[in-house]
């Protein structure tokens, strides 16, 4: 998987590609509808997560940016919440909350005293009170079918009242707590994601390239050309496939080559390279790739890099060394009509 640039305005800007350690962002509403008015091939993304006869408190809201990743490319949806943010009347330009992570919770903080501060602004102090009576709590992401550069938040509202200790709000509450959004266009929100699901999805994400690497390390030894085809990251069920037949005797090998990556602790560098960088220096270009091409015509391919050892365009999360990982263990290796899949799963060292 990979990208393009996308424009403000044209689509959903997916900031978690290039700020992935930015877990709360401040940016507007798009679209906030419910589930059912949604063209049917959307409404079938969503379709394992909605539940029976309850479409009337089911939602998808679309922003102008986004630091949730969707379900795809190998790994899951991140999961999290949504909630009213500073009035945008309260800022010259919401590019002040837009700032580097380690600057744009304190500005927020700032901005947010001011406005309660502010004894001329009661009327709009009483419509951001309204609103903030509601939470957003995003379940599952996707890319739209329809209108592949928007990216839907599906989930349900919810009062703040039922956050849970520590101001994470409970996923779901009893029917007859759910509230009727008040949100429209243009309104400011704060997107908060769930930093543990986040991290643990990283850690399988990253684990898949370290396994690929490990065996495309050991070809001489497995005795012919292999090559990646396709990948799941997603927890119990994360493999790697490659074209080529790999003999189960050689998984004590793969297993002991794939914990030296790891407790070397490599840096994992995400990157934007050109169409000649990762041709020439990418390990493995999945079978149907096709090379993104941005609003000004030029091939914007964004790769994972592993220190020293090797690439892949790739468009998940990842972790800032291969030690954050944890442990990677090889369960198994399967082999059928050519194809070779190693199955993997991560621990807790």
């Amino acid at each position: 998987m990979s990208i393009s640039t996308i424009a403000r305005g044209t689509g959903t800007v997916p900031v978690y590609q290039t700020q992935a350690s930015l877990h709360e962002l401040v940016t507007r509403i798009v679209s906030c509808q419910l589930i059912h008015s949604l063209p049917e091939a959307d409404r079938g993304l969503f379709k394992g997560a909605i539940d029976s006869g309850s479409e009337e408190d089911d939602y998808v809201i679309a922003t102008e940016e986004t630091i949730f990743h969707p379900q795809g490319g190998g790994q899951p949806s991140d999961i999290g919440y949504m909630k009213p943010a500073v009035p945008t009347s309260q800022l010259e330009s919401l590019d002040e909350m837009r700032t580097p992570e380690q600057h744009g919770q304190d500005q927020a903080n700032t901005l947010e005293r001011k406005y309660q501060e502010d004894p001329h602004r009661q009327d709009e102090k009483a419509e951001n009170n309204k609103q903030g009576s509601s939470i957003f709590n995003v379940k599952l992401v996707r890319k739209s079918t329809t209108a592949p550069q928007i990216i839907y938040h599906f989930g349900r509202f919810s009062s703040s009242s039922q956050d849970a200790k520590g101001g994470r709000p409970n996923d779901q509450g009893p029917p007859n707590e759910q509230v009727q959004p008040t949100w429209q266009k243009g309104a400011s929100v704060m997107q908060t994601i769930d930093s543990a699901t986040r991290n643990y999805h990283s850690r399988y994400h990253t684990g898949g390239h370290i396994l690929g690497l490990a065996v495309r390390q050991l070809q001489d030894q497995i005795g012919q050309p292999v090559s990646e085809i396709k990948a799941n990251h997603a927890p119990g069920m994360a493999f790697v496939e490659f074209r080529g037949l790999i003999a189960g005797e050689h998984k004590a090998a793969i297993q002991e080559r794939v914990s030296e990556l790891v407790q070397r602790s490599l840096a994992v560098n995400v990157e934007l390279w050109d169409e000649e960088q990762a041709k020439a220096r990418c390990a493995a270009l999945p079978e149907g790739f096709k090379l993104p091409i941005d609003g000004d015509g030029k091939v914007q391919v964004r790769v994972v890099d592993v220190d020293g050892v090797g690439a892949y365009p790739c468009g998940g999360t990842h972790l800032p060394t291969t030690r954050d990982i944890g442990g990677v263990v090889v369960r198994k290796i399967s082999r059928s009509k050519g194809v070779s899949k190693v199955s993997y799963e991560i621990t807790d060292v």
